[in-house]
């Protein structure tokens, strides 16, 4: 009883001995920082007047004022045959709603650019601008819903009918696989099999050729013979 009552008590000292020494490690180890102290410090040195979030949200830019000049500009070096310097023109505008989130801006811009190769009267560019459009990286489903909406207002208006296969397959190409411009891409297949009727109609002549019966001809029911009489 003795001697567990010593080791009891060796025990009991030697844990008050290793918890003392605990304390006073942990008090004389430095303080760790926080990541708010050591972002702080880090930006000491740099001019920045506002702290980078992590949000992942970019801040929205303000465009406005900037289409007001430049789509008059584009409209005016169209009229005077440098369509092509007015669709860069316009391209550089429509980079920068895009990547500052003014879809607003952004949507203007693009109903402008096909607008003026409508105007012109130049389908091809018309067609080729579409492409490019949609195909834009980060691309806003606003910006091409209403660009293909106004192109499908324009199908009954071309020349002719090469032009207005040339649209159609367009449209189509623009619309494939985005579900945000699955009504517009229904009324662009509709008019697409119409214009194909009534091609056929036309282009292949009337035939009287009577149409074969292809049921299956019946074979005729046998009946029974009498079985003899015993």
């Amino acid at each position: 009883l003795f001697r567990g009552n010593w080791r009891a008590r060796q025990t009991r000292r030697l844990d008050a001995v290793t918890m003392a020494d605990a304390e006073e490690k942990k008090e004389d180890a430095p303080k760790k920082e926080t990541a708010k102290e050591l972002m702080a410090r880090a930006m000491k040195g740099v001019n920045v007047k506002e702290m980078p979030t992590v949000s992942g949200i970019e801040k929205k830019e303000d465009f406005a004022a900037l289409a007001k000049t430049q789509i008059p500009e584009a409209e005016l070096l169209a009229k005077n045959g440098e369509l092509t310097k007015a669709m860069e023109l316009l391209l550089a505008l429509e980079k920068k709603c895009r990547l500052g989130l003014d879809i607003a801006t952004l949507k203007t811009t693009v109903t402008s650019m096909v607008t003026i190769c409508h105007d012109v009267g130049d389908w091809e560019k018309l067609n080729v601008v579409m492409a490019i459009i949609s195909k834009r990286h980060q691309q806003s489903k606003h910006a091409v819903t209403a660009m293909v909406a106004l192109a499908t207002e324009w199908l009954e208006e071309t020349p002719d009918k090469a032009t207005k296969v040339a649209l159609l397959t367009a449209l189509l190409e623009v619309t494939d696989g985005k579900i945000y411009v699955e009504a517009e891409r229904y009324a662009a297949r509709s008019v697409s099999a119409t214009s194909l009727e009534q091609n056929l109609a036309t282009t292949t002549p009337a035939t009287t050729t009577p149409i074969p019966n292809l049921r299956p001809k019946l074979r005729p029911k046998l009946r029974p013979r009498p079985r003899p009489r015993p």
